[in-house]
């Protein structure tokens, strides 16, 4: 009763080429996006005791059974679930989103780190996995219904050694928001409304 949800591959677009690096399949422009990470630490290492709380804030509006929307900044976006459960089959399920969230996430944080330090890719993509036993969305067998495992391979290529992708690749992970709400404890609060009134 295990099911393993796979996102085969989240790529950086493979259809374009690196500045200057024959045939690469991925864009990172090192001298645009040093320049803005270095303005935006700046005021962070001025005060670096100062909180920064940052706040992500979406709404997802049921549309058809199992077909839901997401509106998030300036974008929207669609989830659904596969037929065979009643749904239509119109975008990725809601666990597909959480794996690839944590791994985008990721990937930010990987070219972020390497432009930080220099260190030249020339394609990245990140396969997530993760299992778990759907008997839990059933409540059965005191099973738990989240992820038992989640596994990210990250597929680098660099001219850069072993030491220093581990170590990118390490530093990233530490640093990553989805990464860390992954692998600890976070504390939720749900509000009800209902028509109107918080109950």
């Amino acid at each position: 009763m295990t099911e393993c949800i796979n996102i085969n591959s989240i790529f950086i677009n493979r259809r374009y080429k690196m500045q200057g690096s024959g045939e690469s399949c991925c864009i990172i422009d090192y001298e645009r996006l040093k320049k803005r990470r270095q303005e935006r630490m700046k005021s962070f290492i001025e005060n670096p005791d100062k909180p920064r709380i940052g706040e992500r804030d979406l709404t997802v509006t049921l549309k058809e059974n199992f077909l839901k929307e997401v509106s998030v900044r300036e974008f929207t976006f669609i989830s659904d679930e596969p037929e065979d459960i009643g749904g239509t089959n119109k975008g990725p399920r809601p666990m597909e989103y959480f794996l690839a969230g944590a791994a985008l996430c990721e990937m930010s944080l990987i070219v972020g780190n390497a432009v930080d330090t220099d260190i030249k890719l020339n394609n990245i993509e990140i396969r997530a996995r993760g299992r778990r036993d759907i008997r839990g969305m059933h409540a059965i067998g005191g099973v738990q219904p989240g992820f038992q495992d989640v596994i990210y391979d990250v597929k680098i290529d660099s001219e850069a050694d072993e030491q220093s992708i581990k170590a990118l690749v390490a530093r990233a992970e530490s640093r990553c928001p989805g990464y860390n709400s992954l692998v600890r404890p976070v504390k939720v609060t749900t509000n009800i409304i209902l028509n109107g009134k918080q109950i």
